[in-house]
């Protein structure tokens, strides 16, 4: 009777149970009869991982690992789902398809709308050095358009990817503009028309009026104190005579002509009367012009060419004080009482308000070669300075200033280093624009294994060029400098993906980064014998499709997994995962997928469990007695059923016919 009123409640139970699953589902599919639309919108849009992601509301992850089969990690990292090569992904497509820094991409209008140029090495979508063309959106160039004062360059900032702060462009004006003042900065060359020297710090810009109207102010102005006449005359203007010096109050001069010009100070003794002896006469001066950060001032005798009377510089009068500033008496010669001093006009001052000004803060702008030779402002244009005659100062400026540095197996650390510097391929000797050209070059391959033209550079030739700017032998594409803490270039994560024990460099050594998978581990037997197996670009995690193209979405996942070693560890978890032993196939396929894709896995025997003398075997601990099953579990992924037929114990009554379904390795007690 107990046994009965056990049953009838087990029962009642499963049809409580099968009422309720079936409101819950008539109630979930009532007001949505749009399912079917739905599931195609959602499939032309994901992948099928990110469906199945967006139903859990976990888009952000790829899917877990063998966390409980290794308890090791888990994939974490926030990625796009949308596969689809539209929108974002079209315009990233578009604009860095321009890998060079050449301003006629603006002539193609999609390009100029939506792109823009980084014209120095930044970094693309991929978050690796790179050149060329980033995605800039219209409302991005706008709100910079609006920040941007006077006839300063807006500091435009890429949509994706990043580029250093003023070297971003977004039109082809604004590229040809930047482009000849980043030319004329890395080649500090004269020769460039409008290439300038800042005279407070050396560096070069562009100052040219063409471009840049109302930019030049003038040469600046003299201001003279003394003693005797004094006759003014800058070269192309009128002559001004009779001037009588002051002492304590000075004779102003306003320089008319430009840069390089030419201006003689005659000074005479002022008359005397019949019975004294004229004072010797002397001048001293200032030229002052304005700046970025006020007033320049040069004492006079600095900018002095010659005294044409003496064929020397002017001798020395002692010093002088004007606006608290120590300043060089003149005189004539000795046992001259004249003096013919010809000055050069060296300096170029600038409007303060305009962008030129801000590249040189606290000082005027040499302008010309004429005026750098006889300044001595740069090693550059030291007298006998040339072609294969350039100071070790000036090349190793150059060297410096185009991005290499001292390690560099190139750097012109001696005569021997610097003559091969100097040198063309031909055996002529270089001007300094060609050995700046050569030395950017290298550098730009160094930093991001492509050449000034855009194209992909072979790991030998990469690997030279890096060895020849820094000293760093390149191995692999992850021997970069961000190689330990990332993130890594989308070569390197495909590299690591690829990377089994028997890869070499290009070299023929041993890979120094060592393998990525673990050697005991899918073992493939071939004809051959066994051949290591890693994970495949079939994968759903590979970087890169069976084709060759690359998975942003995928490389982004593998880029925030840091430097070198940590994604190898994780690569080599997932293959460890996709290759346990001894693990059901269900549980084994997302892993397998996620490294080898859609394999199918050999179909398993059917189980078959046979009764003998109403009972299974031993092994499986049945009750002869009653049929009870006191435990089950099942190592192979098989579905198990059980029948058990009715079966008549005393007249009028019969046990009802109870399924049970075990699937996939559970553990399960009943009775």
């Amino acid at each position: 009777m107990r046994e009965d009123v056990a049953l009838f409640l087990f029962l009642l139970v499963i049809v409580s149970l099968i009422f309720l699953f079936y409101n819950i589902s008539k109630n979930t599919t009532e007001g949505f009869d749009n399912h079917t639309d739905f599931v195609l919108r959602q499939h032309k849009q994901f992948n099928d991982i990110g469906i199945s992601l967006g139903v859990k509301k976990n888009t952000g992850i790829l899917g877990r690992t063998a966390n409980d089969l290794l308890n090791t990690f888990e994939f974490k990292q926030n990625t796009p789902l949308h596969d689809k090569r539209d929108g974002l992904w079209a315009s990233i497509d578009k604009c860095e398809a321009v890998k060079t820094m050449d301003c006629n991409a603006f002539d193609d209008p999609e390009f100029s709308n939506i792109c823009g140029i980084c014209l120095d090495i930044g970094k693309n979508s991929d978050n690796v050095p790179a050149t060329g063309g980033l995605v800039l959106l219209p409302e991005d160039k706008r709100l910079a358009k609006d920040s941007a004062s006077s006839n300063y360059l807006p500091d435009y900032k890429p949509t994706v990817g990043f580029c250093p702060a003023g070297k971003m462009v977004s039109t082809k004006a604004e590229c040809l503009k930047l482009q000849r003042q980043l030319l004329c900065r890395k080649n500090s060359s004269y020769s460039l028309e409008g290439c300038s020297q800042c005279y407070s710090d050396t560096s070069y810009s562009i100052v040219d009026p063409k471009t840049s109207p109302g930019v030049i102010t003038g040469s600046g102005e003299i201001l003279i104190v003394g003693r005797g006449l004094l006759t003014v005359q800058e070269q192309g203007f009128p002559a001004r005579s009779g001037i009588k010096l002051d002492s304590t109050k000075p004779h102003k001069v306003n320089i008319k002509g430009k840069e390089a010009n030419r201006i003689k100070f005659t000074l005479e003794p002022a008359p005397a009367s019949a019975d004294e002896d004229p004072d010797v006469p002397y001048i001293s001066g200032l030229l002052n012009g304005d700046t970025g950060s006020g007033t320049f001032s040069s004492d006079l005798r600095r900018i002095v060419l010659v005294d044409e009377i003496t064929g020397r510089k002017p001798r020395s009068y002692g010093k002088d004080t004007l606006d608290n500033i120590t300043v060089t008496k003149m005189a004539p010669g000795f046992e001259k009482d004249k003096a013919i001093i010809i000055v050069i006009v060296p300096f170029t001052f600038v409007e303060t308000t305009m962008e030129e000004s801000s590249r040189c803060k606290d000082g005027p702008f040499v302008t010309t070669q004429a005026a750098a030779e006889f300044l001595e402002s740069d090693p550059c244009y030291k007298k006998g300075s040339g072609p294969g005659k350039f100071s070790l100062e000036c090349l190793q400026g150059i060297w410096d200033d185009n991005g290499c540095n001292g390690s560099g197996k190139g750097y012109p650390s001696d005569a021997v280093a610097a003559a091969a510097l100097m040198t063309g391929k031909n055996g002529s000797f270089l001007a300094l624009n060609d050995i700046a050209d050569f030395i950017y070059s290298k550098a730009l391959i160094t930093s991001t294994g492509i050449d000034e033209n855009g194209k992909k550079q072979a790991m030998k030739d990469w690997s030279e060029a890096s060895v020849f700017c820094t000293g760093r032998e390149i191995t692999s594409p992850c021997d970069t400098p961000d190689k330990n803490r990332g993130p890594l270039s989308p070569e390197c994560i495909i590299h690591l993906w690829n990377n089994q024990s028997s890869k070499k460099t290009w070299q023929g050594k041993d890979d120094p980064i060592g393998p990525t998978y673990y050697a005991s581990n899918a073992v493939s037997l071939f004809s051959q014998g066994p051949v290591e197996r890693s994970c495949q670009a079939t994968g759903t995690l590979s970087p890169i499709d069976p084709s060759g193209k690359k998975n942003r979405t995928v490389i982004k996942y593998w880029q925030s997994q840091g430097g070198v070693n940590n994604v190898k560890r994780v690569m080599a978890d997932l293959h460890r995962a996709a290759n346990a032993q001894m693990v059901a196939d269900d549980q084994l396929a997302p892993y397998f997928k996620q490294c080898y894709g859609d394999v199918p896995f050999a179909p398993r025997p059917a189980a078959v469990f046979k009764l003998a003398n109403n009972m299974l075997p031993p092994t499986y601990n049945i009750s002869t007695n009653n049929l009870l099953v006191n435990s089950l579990r099942m190592t192979q992924d098989y579905k198990l059923q059980f029948v058990i037929k009715p079966t008549r114990i005393t007249p009028g009554h019969f046990t009802n016919i109870i399924h049970f379904t075990f699937d996939d390795n559970d553990c399960c007690n009943f009775g």
